[in-house]
């Protein structure tokens, strides 16, 4: 399998990413196209992510609990809203 990888602007090497493929909604497509101008709304959805996926990881720290992706079904939703709020000016 060839795994082509994006330097960086100091020309170091990016983390390879992994394709997966997901159903959304089309107003929730078309909404993150506009917002993405040019560097892309799938590279917006990674950031959300990423985002939310610390957000939690920070919660849980707090709460002396260890991250456990299945842990909280409402949590990843509420920080989604939220950040797509923040982030996105929804």
């Amino acid at each position: 399998m060839l795994v082509l990888r994006k330097r960086g602007a100091a020309g170091a090497i990016m983390p390879s990413k992994q394709r997966v493929n997901i159903f959304l909604d089309g107003a929730v497509i078309e909404h993150l196209k506009a917002k993405a101008a040019d560097r892309g709304h799938q590279t917006l959805i990674n950031e959300a992510l990423r985002q939310a996926i610390n957000v939690l990881q920070q919660r849980d720290n707090l709460m002396g609990r260890r991250h456990t992706p299945s842990a909280n079904v409402a949590g990843p939703v509420a920080t989604w809203r939220s950040l797509s709020q923040a982030s996105w000016g929804c």
